[in-house]
């Protein structure tokens, strides 16, 4: 889940601004209409907003940039 977490989410802009930025692992491609998945979880970044509680526990273990993950 961390090189998944690095390369494809928007953990950064959800460090810089976590209240106005909801965490976002994953974009759906646009194949077969499936695009209509994706929502806007702020900060220009548009894909499918999760809940599991990743984005939280890397921050409160310290990891505070993707070259960290």
């Amino acid at each position: 889940m961390y090189f998944h977490g690095a390369r494809f989410s928007n953990y950064e802009a959800w460090l810089s601004d976590p209240t106005h930025i909801g965490p976002s692992a994953q974009v759906v491609w646009p194949i077969v209409g499936q695009e209509i998945l994706n929502g806007d979880v702020g900060g220009g970044f548009r894909g499918i907003q999760i809940t599991s509680g990743f984005f939280q526990i890397w921050r409160a273990s310290g990891i505070t940039s993707e070259l960290q993950l």
